[in-house]
């Protein structure tokens, strides 16, 4: 049995870990061998700064080339406060309104995924990404109450997330997280 050893890691989580370079020194040291993917996660109106700051991380994490905030933006202190100041590092492009974030896209050779739980969704695991290095696909998780707009969901290729458990839906920055993880799962294996 080595419950004790998960006792003593968390134990040991609660005392500092000396390191000798800061946060910005690790990410910046990070900057140099990291990669960036041509994917974009698209947060659309979000009423929790939160959670444009957790799919900022995200995005951050898995390599997006940018990311896209339709409606209001967060202040850049909130968000370096909120992301863990991974919005340093990420291309963050702001919209007023769905149609201008459709008519940006309409310029770039693009597709747009949506996340939304609806009759002609594709579950995200069947559903085929073109990952191509030309190619540009955005990943919207649309609003924590009302999904995704119907103006953008003519425009793109529903997904959903299988939910086996009781949970009808997940957190929109965590739909989010695990539509990057699987472009990402996709790209990396090919």
């Amino acid at each position: 049995n080595n419950s004790h050893l998960f006792f003593e890691r968390n134990k040991m989580a609660k005392y500092p870990v000396n390191r000798s370079e800061t946060r910005r020194e690790r990410y910046l040291k990070k900057m140099v061998e990291a990669n960036q993917s041509n994917f974009a996660p698209v947060c659309i109106n979000f009423a929790f700064e939160e959670n444009i700051a957790f799919v900022i991380r995200s995005a951050a994490c898995f390599g997006a080339k940018e990311v896209i905030v339709i409606g209001a933006l967060p202040s850049n202190a909130d968000l370096k406060r909120l992301s863990g100041g991974t919005n340093e590092y990420c291309n963050i492009i702001s919209f007023e309104n769905t149609s201008l974030f459709l008519d940006y896209v309409r310029t770039r050779n693009a597709s747009i995924v949506s996340a939304e739980l609806c009759d002609e969704a594709t579950n995200v695991y069947d559903f085929k990404f073109n990952t191509s290095p030309n190619h540009m696909t955005y990943l919207v998780s649309g609003h924590e109450q009302i999904g995704v707009p119907t103006e953008i969901l003519k425009h793109s290729s529903p997904v959903f997330i299988p939910m086996p458990g009781a949970g009808f839906c997940l957190n929109t920055s965590q739909t989010s997280s695990i539509m990057m993880f699987e472009y990402m799962r996709q790209k990396n294996a090919q």
